[in-house]
């Protein structure tokens, strides 16, 4: 007999494998594009520093249109993590001990991409915006990380633009494998 949490439980896993295939794309697909250099720039200066500064201009103008990750998957996140959370207290049964706890890991991994995001994601994606308004206010970005090198607690600001932008594309994977898990637990719970 089908649950009347049974489509809650479907769309909560679809929810959190769209999110883990959206996130597996921007770490695979989408980085490693706006990676590739500006190709107005000639080959033979690519290590010069203002071919290295034209570079990071052209990579955090691409940067831009990752902004609508943060549109799309939080709330395709949070109403995954909820379904499942709520589906395992609607079908909490004492007789199906496992069901309710596989629904309740696959809320509780959905859900744990947010933490991961703000503990270790957002301090790049904070850097990465504040070297954006450098750069619109037309400012110099390398001349800025130039600074801040010599800066014993520089952090992230000394760190170079690309850099910064791979060290988020792999621990992005660390969101796809919580969301993917989420999905997968939640399908088994079916």
């Amino acid at each position: 007999m089908t649950s009347p949490a049974t489509p809650l439980i479907l769309f909560s896993a679809t929810a959190a494998t769209l999110v883990s295939g959206f996130m597996l794309s921007t770490s695979l697909i989408a980085v490693p594009a706006v990676l590739i250099r500006d190709p107005s720039l000639p080959l033979h200066t690519s290590l010069q520093p203002s071919s290295l500064s034209q570079s990071n201009a052209h990579l955090l103008k691409q940067w831009t249109a990752f902004a609508i990750g943060k549109r799309i998957a939080p709330p395709l996140t949070i109403s995954s993590a909820l379904g499942f959370l709520f589906s395992a207290y609607y079908m909490h049964n004492p007789a199906e001990p496992v069901r309710t706890a596989k629904l309740l890991a696959a809320g509780t991994l959905a859900l744990g991409t947010i933490p991961f995001t703000i503990a270790v994601l957002e301090g790049i994606n904070q850097e990465i915006g504040r070297r954006q308004e450098i750069l619109r206010k037309g400012g110099d970005v390398m001349k800025d990380m130039e600074v801040e090198k010599g800066r014993k607690a520089a952090g992230l600001r000394g760190i170079e633009t690309r850099v910064l932008v791979e060290r988020w594309a792999r621990l992005n994977l660390v969101r796809v494998g919580m969301a993917l898990s989420a999905a997968l637990v939640g399908f088994s719970a079916l």
